[in-house]
């Protein structure tokens, strides 16, 4: 019988993902580009005005996300494979997320109540119970803190915050998979990989985006959108993962900055959808395991930059002025990464050490 070649990967032991590797330094440079785009958000009033959209299609925070994405399936999907439990799985993917995030939001909420000058009862009601209970509820993200604002509109405390609920999704669909005996890789390729492949081709067919609203800015069409994009880069990194030990030996920075190339000029010329993200799954990769180890035991911030960034720089903007987006971009990182530090060492890392603890713990105990 002939050898297929796809079925040997799906057979074979699971990945071995190199452990020392740079991602943690991919993952900080992922995070200041968001810093970035939203310093030219906040400068210029729209992130569009990001050189980026100019020459790629889009501002360097959108590939940056996308990249959050693609790296949080590739690593999440290894950890699914690795402890072979979904419960566990599922208290790993918390355990990462959620303290990190009440913490970042007790922050806020504290912060919030000096600069409102409302009442304690007035200000924990309204938009910042909403703020407190969407956002610790990982169901949906919430922006505004009660009395802060101007008297047309709240003000957007920390725009970031939108993305944790679709990565939650992301996660529930892996838990749920595992917890139905569905996450080997064969059936995640054909009940996964597949389906979601298909829809990213019918998604952006005219007649779907018609059927579906025809206007992405609101309504059923605008979330369709984002799950093509998020949970496809999310899903995309799950398929790197599965066929990694053919996919690392073909990593290539001459690959990567042809595929840049492509990119650029699909934008301006011959548009071809998820493009963007095939180019920035690829390039992560190559930043990760073709730049050497030097970040391997770096403390990983990226997780805490994110999530304090939009609200340091908010803050920034309102003490001291300014008209420069780089300069607004630099202030924002340097106030960030002290956050960023507190949140690692005293909340992330403890947490995820108590995990890790508590289920050696218990397999020596079944040992």
């Amino acid at each position: 019988m002939p050898h297929h070649p796809i079925k040997g990967l799906m057979n074979a032991t699971p990945p071995q993902v190199p452990m020392v590797n740079n991602l943690t330094l991919v993952r900080l440079v992922l995070a200041s580009a968001v810093i970035w785009s939203h310093s030219i958000w906040r400068i210029t009033g729209a992130d569009t005005n990001d050189p980026t959209v100019w020459l790629m299609g889009e501002p360097v925070s959108s590939f940056a996300v996308d990249g959050f994405f693609f790296l949080s399936g590739f690593l999440v999907y290894n950890s699914l494979l690795r402890r072979g439990s979904a419960w566990d799985f599922l208290l790993a993917r918390l355990a990462r997320l959620w303290p990190g995030l009440a913490v970042a939001v007790l922050v806020m909420v504290t912060a919030g109540f000096f600069i409102a000058g409302l009442p304690l009862s007035e200000y924990l009601s309204g938009d910042t119970a909403r703020f407190i209970a969407s956002n610790l509820s990982l169901v949906k993200g919430h922006y505004t803190l009660s009395g802060i604002g101007t008297e047309s509109a709240p003000i957007t405390i920390n725009g970031s915050l939108w993305t944790i609920p679709w990565e939650m999704r992301c996660y529930l669909v892996l838990f749920l998979a595992a917890l139905l005996r569905l996450s080997g890789r064969e059936r995640v390729v054909a009940l996964l990989l597949v389906p979601t492949l298909l829809f990213a081709i019918v998604a952006h067919l005219p007649a779907f985006q018609a059927l579906a609203g025809g206007d992405p800015s609101r309504g059923a069409l605008y979330n369709l959108m984002l799950f093509d994009r998020l949970w496809s880069m999310f899903a995309l990194g799950i398929a790197a993962l599965i066929f990694w030990p053919w996919l690392h030996r073909r990593l290539s920075w001459r690959v990567a900055l042809l595929a840049l190339v492509a990119l650029a000029l699909s934008v301006h010329f011959f548009p071809i959808p998820h493009l963007a993200g095939l180019v920035t799954g690829y390039c992560v990769l190559c930043a990760g395991f073709r730049t050497g180890t030097a970040a391997a035991r770096w403390p990983d911030y990226s997780y805490g930059m994110y999530i304090y960034a939009f609200p340091v720089m908010m803050a920034i903007a309102a003490v001291a002025p300014s008209h420069s987006a780089p300069l607004l971009a630099l202030l924002t990182a340097v106030g960030t990464v002290p956050l960023a530090a507190l949140s690692w060492h005293f909340v992330e890392h403890p947490v995820l050490r108590h995990v890790r603890e508590r289920r050696r713990a218990r397999k020596e105990a079944r040992a």
